[in-house]
């Protein structure tokens, strides 16, 4: 595994073959994160509504159009980190000055088939992300991901959401574009044979989509750009965003904290760590790959 699939940030399935640390979420390196199940529908899948309350559209700013996007973040959230939330803002900020209007943000924590070993019931890290998000005025919990009975890849995620934003109840003109939020190595892992299907890049870096990387001071995104032949053609339109104020704050390293005994406060909301702290959660000594 290459030191820098070991560093970063967001994205995750099926069978393992190594392991990053992603914005405060471990996720496991997978054999395929499309593969022959892409972006089709889900077999047996589960529906779950949309939670809608926090969207707000400002459809002019300065009387300019702006125009509408939701941000996506998937990870396994084991458990969510203040740097989970950070990202949102982060975006946000670029965003908005770029002319966008964000009306809203999701995460999508991973469905349990992720079999992560340190990973814990996809029930526990809903709730924790529901606390987590609870004093944010954009970010929601999509559990829809984490209900389906096998793993969900990262296009069809997007895909679903497209769907239920455009299609549904909260379906808007100009249409919401759902852009796919993550950090730099999730870019690493792209441009590493065999781990993502090549059409689901596409499909997420199309202008049906699109990525917004938040990344850190030592990440070098057009250079591996440049240097991967599929990126280099479907990542002109990313959008990268330095993290103003980066850290090292990351789900593996709370989770060995609580395995310790130690205090985890200003690392996670203080409701995140009543929780664990009532669930009995991480009290194992854990896997920090």
């Amino acid at each position: 595994m290459a030191a820098a699939a070991k560093r970063a940030c967001g994205s995750r399935r099926g069978k393992k073959t190594g392991s990053w640390i992603a914005c405060g979420t471990v996720v496991t390196l997978c054999a395929a994160f499309g593969s022959a199940q892409s972006s089709s529908a889900v077999e047996g899948e589960v529906l779950h509504e949309l939670p809608i309350d926090k969207l707000k559209w400002k459809r002019k700013v300065d009387g300019a159009n702006r125009k509408p996007v939701v941000l996506v973040a998937c990870g396994s959230f084991n458990p969510p980190t203040l740097m989970h939330l950070r990202m949102f803002e982060v975006a946000k900020d670029a965003l908005t000055k770029r002319g966008w209007d964000v009306v809203g943000g999701y995460v999508s924590p991973v469905n349990d088939s992720y079999e992560k070993k340190t990973l814990i019931p996809s029930k526990h890290r809903i709730e924790m992300c529901k606390l987590a998000a609870e004093n944010s005025d954009m970010i929601m919990v999509d559990e829809w991901e984490a209900k389906q009975p096998a793993y969900v890849t990262t296009i069809r995620v997007l895909e679903r959401l497209d769907e239920a934003l455009n299609k549904g109840k909260a379906a808007q003109e100009p249409k919401t574009r759902v852009l796919f939020l993550c950090g730099a190595d999730v870019i690493d892992t792209m441009a590493i044979p065999g781990v993502w299907a090549d059409r689901d890049i596409e499909k997420i870096f199309s202008k049906e989509h699109g990525i917004v990387c938040i990344t850190r001071e030592e990440a070098n995104i057009p250079e591996l750009l440049e240097a991967t032949p599929l990126l280099k053609r479907v990542g002109k339109d990313i959008i990268v965003v330095d993290e103003p104020v980066p850290n090292q704050i990351s789900s593996s390293r709370l989770r060995a904290e609580v395995a310790q005994g130690h205090s985890i406060k200003y690392l996670t909301p203080d409701s995140v760590i009543q929780y664990i702290g009532r669930q009995k959660l991480y009290k194992r000594e854990v896997d920090r790959a």
